[in-house]
């Protein structure tokens, strides 16, 4: 057979090992603008760049940089991946361990330094390597965004999906907060001064508000108000807050704690008779 007989045998795709064409390619590839290439079209260059839209990878895996994919799941590295790097698994609701030794959960997962995030049946799960499960965020059935804590204990941030944005305790978004009555401790009197009995609140900007007034018999030393039932932790503010009494009166300089305690103590010049409790107040929880 002579050299000119057979299309194309006297220009080999290869030569030994080395392509010996510049490229090779589908018919209805874009060798002159690569991205302007219609799905699926593909392209091997001699230059070693190869091309492929709408590839298709059957019970296989694809291995990036920094990233796998695989049956298993995306799994995405800080780097090249190695054990102690990867960062983020989307599994289809299994949990496992990836070929370098890293474990995974199910969901999709966000793993941090100290906290490890995860969405996963409807739920964004807060972990660390020091308590596990810090906290669960999820809807309700009502529509209202609900957070538990690690100790089991639960509190409604209160967003209905269809009505308008509310709040649950301890504070109600735009609008003033439901008053909420102090236990007195023994010895105190109310009503006094003509006011309502002490009480509390959250205001929509966050603040403690106190109202109300109270009387006692005179004390030479500090009368706590509320020692046998404190102001609820989320009313409290985060340290010791101070309040000016007035000698005309008998109202008595108050003070309330972090550990929402509420102190009387007389005023300057009173030494007998009756004293006052009169709190009204806003008192800052930042």
């Amino acid at each position: 057979m002579s050299s000119g007989q057979g299309s194309g045998w006297g220009n080999p795709i290869a030569g030994g090992t080395a392509m010996r064409i510049p490229a090779l390619t589908s018919p209805n590839f874009n060798l002159a603008d690569p991205g302007a290439s219609p799905n699926p079209s593909w392209a091997i260059l001699a230059s070693g760049i190869a091309y492929f839209f709408g590839i298709v990878i059957a019970n296989g895996g694809i291995t990036g940089d920094d990233y796998i994919v695989n049956s298993s799941g995306f799994f995405f590295y800080d780097g090249t991946p190695a054990y102690g790097n990867l960062i983020i698994s989307i599994t289809p609701g299994t949990s496992g361990t990836d070929g370098f030794g890293n474990d995974y959960d199910a969901g999709i997962n966000v793993y941090g330094t100290d906290v490890d995030v995860q969405m996963y049946a409807g739920q964004l799960n807060f972990f660390s390597s020091v308590v596990n499960l810090i906290a669960t965020i999820q809807i309700t059935s009502a529509g209202v965004i609900e957070v538990t804590g690690q100790a089991g204990t639960s509190f409604q941030i209160g967003i209905p999906v269809s009505a308008a944005i509310t709040a649950s305790e301890p504070g109600s978004a735009g609008t003033d907060e439901t008053w909420h009555t102090i236990t007195l401790d023994s010895g105190w009197t109310t009503p006094a001064l003509s006011r309502e009995a002490p009480r509390y609140r959250i205001l929509p900007d966050g603040n403690l508000q106190l109202s109300g007034a109270a009387s006692h018999a005179y004390s030479a030393s500090g009368i706590t108000l509320n020692n046998s039932n404190p102001i609820p932790a989320g009313w409290r503010p985060p340290d010791s807050r101070d309040y000016a009494g007035d000698e005309v009166g008998a109202r008595c300089h108050w003070t309330i704690s972090s550990g929402g305690v509420i102190t009387c103590t007389a005023p300057y010049g009173v030494s007998s008779g009756t004293i006052y409790a009169e709190i009204n107040a806003t008192v800052p929880l930042t």
